[in-house]
């Protein structure tokens, strides 16, 4: 499929797109934030924005084909960045420093990798960096993710959709315990084991790891724990062995493509955030996340990257999830680009970049009624 169709179908369920406030850094802005006049092939420097002032002032538009969403659910997000120019947001100022001591040599200072809290959510990167793009993507409308571990310790995702009633064609329904679910009826051997699960409106979604078979004994476990009221509500009673990893609401996305001094060239490194966000909308259509200490912090890394030159780390500080990602550092570099940077208040975006935070869209569909996860899952 297309570059530009697969960006489409993943930025109009949880990234970027209609609705969006997305834009290449193409011109000087009304507030005054330096954006790029050069020539093609050159990019214009960020320089750290002004003092802090002010406060921060898209349903799915058709449901998709459940065989080309599912096939595509683990590449939309595969961390092959390199592929689109367009990603989603960030901003820049000054960094936090870790406080020292010299008052004795066994003293060491807490970690701190972002400093973000209530109300600095964002984080920027102190010095002036060239931009390439920046973004900020608007929510689905009633839209959750959840992110979940099985006993053998693959991740498994699965998102809920607001919307009218699913498209079943080109599916194969069976019931497995108390719900039905659906697989592409054309599915073949090595394609994605994706399930599309009954629902009256909308639609609900699960991605199963890289390279499983269909209804493996662990998922066939899982939907045996799952019931679908009239109401529309999923409950999972998770089997013996299975975990949350994270679950949430889709919210708004900021993400940036800076590029970073790296000898003497720079590099393309992006880092998204979602102040309030989960690490399923993060991950969307799922990873296979491997724990990892970052900065000496709890964190995961993206252990099955469809680029194998990817490096990619998802982690939360505070109520913000992060994800950085490169081609070109390793994971040292990564760590020392993160401790680059300050957290800053949400006002800074539009600031720096004359952006604002688009408002969550309302749902257009009037079908009833929608799914949502009920509170069984809730870690």
């Amino acid at each position: 499929m297309p570059l530009i169709e697969r960006r489409m179908i993943r930025e109009r369920l949880f990234g970027a797109g209609h609705g969006d406030v997305s834009r290449s850094i193409s011109a000087r802005s009304a507030s005054g934030a330096v954006v790029s006049t050069a020539p093609r092939g050159m990019r214009a420097m960020a320089v750290p924005p002004s003092p802090r002032t002010g406060s921060l002032p898209k349903v799915v538009a058709g449901l998709l084909l459940f065989a080309a969403l599912g096939a595509l659910g683990w590449a939309f997000l595969s961390g092959n960045d390199s592929e689109e120019q367009t990603v989603t947001t960030s901003t820049l100022v000054p960094t936090s420093v870790a406080a020292t001591t010299t008052a004795a040599p066994t003293t060491v200072a807490s970690t701190e990798r972002t400093g973000v809290n209530e109300t600095f959510p964002l984080v920027l990167p102190r010095e002036a960096l060239a931009v390439d793009t920046v973004n900020i993507g608007a929510p689905a409308p009633g839209s959750s993710a959840a992110l979940l571990r099985a006993p053998d310790g693959t991740t498994v995702w699965v998102a809920e959709v607001d919307g009218d009633p699913a498209n079943t064609d080109g599916l194969t329904v069976q019931q497995v315990g108390a719900i039905g679910v659906g697989t592409a009826s054309d599915i073949g051997e090595g394609d994605p084991a994706s399930y599309q699960l009954q629902v009256p409106c909308g639609f609900v979604i699960l991605n199963d790891a890289p390279g499983q078979a269909l209804y493996r004994p662990a998922i066939q476990q899982l939907f045996q724990s799952m019931s679908i009221d009239a109401l529309a509500t999923i409950d999972i009673s998770l089997p013996p062995g299975w975990s949350v990893v994270d679950i949430g609401t889709s919210l708004n996305s900021f993400t940036a493509q800076f590029q970073v001094p790296r000898f003497a060239d720079t590099v393309p490194v992006i880092l998204s955030q979602i102040p309030g966000g989960s690490l399923a909308q993060l991950t969307f259509g799922g990873r296979q996340l491997q724990a990892t200490t970052f900065l000496g912090g709890d964190a995961f890394v993206d252990s099955q990257p469809l680029d194998p030159d990817l490096t990619s780390i998802y982690w939360r500080d505070a109520d913000t999830v992060f994800n950085v990602r490169s081609e070109a550092l390793d994971f040292a570099a990564l760590e020392d680009f993160v401790a680059s940077l300050e957290a800053v208040e949400a006002s800074a975006w539009e600031t720096r970049f004359d952006q604002i935070a688009p408002a969550a869209p309302a749902l257009e569909s009037s079908c009833t009624p929608q799914p949502a996860f009920g509170q069984t899952l809730d870690p």
